[in-house]
C-alpha cells in the first residue's frame, strides 16, 4: 500500500529535525510522478517510476508516494537525495570533481563492482560523473544512525583516497565519507558550496574541468616528455615556483620541476597569468585563492632540483 500523506508528513518532519543542515531544502510531495512531470513523465510514457528527483537549482526534493512501499522506503530515497545528490554540494567543485573521479577509478574494484553494476543498469546512457554520484548517493542511502569512524578516521580516509590518492577507493571508504557528509549536515556545519545555475549544469561543469585537465596533462607530456606529470593544485595554503608554459580552457599549466608540472583553476585568480616560459613565478595560495608573483632566481632553481610528489 502506498504511504500516505500523514505518514510522508511525520517522516520529512523526524528527516529535517534529525538533519538541520537541511532546512534550506524544500521538501514536496505528491501522489503521484504525474503530478509533478504531466502524463509525458508517467510510469506508462517513461517506462519507469519514479521515486525521488532532486532539483539542485531549486533546492527541491520531490517524491511520489505512490511509488513508495513503506515509510522505510522513503526514509532511504530522502537519505538519497537530500544526504547524496545535496550533500556532493557541500564540497568545492575541485573537491566533488576529485570524488567522482575516484569514484569512476574504482568502477573495477571488487567491493565496488556491485554497486556499479546497480548504477549502470539504473541509469544506462548517463555520464560516468552522472553515474558516480549515483553510487555515491547509494552509500548515502545505507547510513544508519551516526558515523562509524571518528572524525580523524574520516579526514584520513580523505586525505589518503581522495586527496592524495595513496591508496584506490574501496567501498568502506566511501561510506566512511558519506557518512561524514551526513554528520557535518545533522551537526550544521556543512554548508551548500556549489550552487547550480540549472538543474544539470554542476555535471557539465565538472565534465568540462575534467576535460581541461586531461587536455593539461597531454601538454605536459608534449613538452616535458612522456614519463612527466601534472598534479592539481592543492588549494590550501603553499607555493609553486616556476613558468607557465601552457593553458587549457579553465587551467594555466606551471612546471614545478623537470619532469612535474601544476594546473592551477583559472577561477582561482583575480588576475590569471599568461603563458611565458621565460619568467619563473611563484603561484601562492591561501584559503583557495591564488595569486601569481615574480619569483626569486635561487628558489626556482631550488625548486626544479627535485620531483614534486604529491
Amino acid at each position: 500500500m502506498p504511504v500516505t500523506k500523514e505518514q510522508a508528513d511525520g517522516a520529512i518532519h523526524a528527516f529535517y529535525n534529525e538533519f538541520p543542515g537541511l532546512s534550506g531544502l524544500k521538501i514536496i510531495h505528491r501522489p503521484t510522478q504525474e503530478h509533478f512531470y504531466g502524463a509525458k513523465g508517467s510510469v506508462e510514457a517513461l517506462g519507469f517510476a519514479i521515486k525521488g528527483a532532486f532539483l539542485p537549482r531549486q533546492g527541491h526534493i520531490h517524491l511520489a508516494l505512490a511509488n513508495f512501499h513503506n515509510e522505510g522506503d522513503l526514509r532511504k530515497s530522502l537519505q538519497h537525495e537530500a544526504l547524496g545528490h545535496f550533500g556532493t554540494l557541500t564540497y568545492t567543485s575541485s573537491e566533488k570533481r576529485d570524488l567522482l573521479e575516484v569514484i569512476i577509478a574504482a568502477r573495477q574494484s571488487p567491493s565496488m563492482k556491485g554497486d556499479w553494476a546497480k548504477v549502470d543498469k539504473a541509469y544506462a546512457g548517463q555520464s560516468e560523473l552522472m553515474k558516480a554520484e549515483e553510487v555515491f548517493c547509494l552509500a548515502a542511502e545505507r547510513i544508519d544512525g551516526p558515523p562509524s569512524k571518528t572524525a580523524d578516521q574520516a579526514a584520513r580516509t580523505w586525505s589518503d583516497v581522495v586527496q592524495n590518492k595513496t591508496r584506490p577507493l574501496e567501498r568502506e571508504d566511501l561510506q566512511t565519507i558519506a557518512e561524514s557528509v551526513a554528520d557535518g549536515i545533522r551537526r550544521g556545519t556543512r554548508e551548500q558550496q556549489i550552487f547550480p545555475i540549472d538543474d544539470r549544469s554542476q555535471f557539465r561543469k565538472t565534465a568540462e574541468l575534467a576535460d581541461s585537465l586531461t587536455e593539461a596533462t597531454a601538454e605536459t607530456k608534449a613538452q616535458l616528455g612522456p614519463n612527466a606529470k601534472t598534479f592539481p593544485a592543492q588549494l590550501a595554503e603553499g607555493t609553486y615556483k616556476g613558468p607557465i608554459i601552457a593553458e587549457t580552457e579553465h587551467h594555466v599549466l606551471q612546471q614545478v620541476s623537470a619532469t612535474n608540472t601544476v594546473a592551477h583553476a583559472k577561477t582561482t585568480f583575480a588576475q590569471v597569468p599568461t603563458v611565458d616560459k621565460a619568467t619563473a613565478l611563484a603561484v601562492a595560495y591561501n584559503d583557495g585563492a591564488a595569486v601569481a608573483k615574480p619569483a626569486r632566481v635561487r628558489d626556482v632553481a631550488q625548486t626544479k632540483g627535485r620531483d614534486l610528489s604529491r
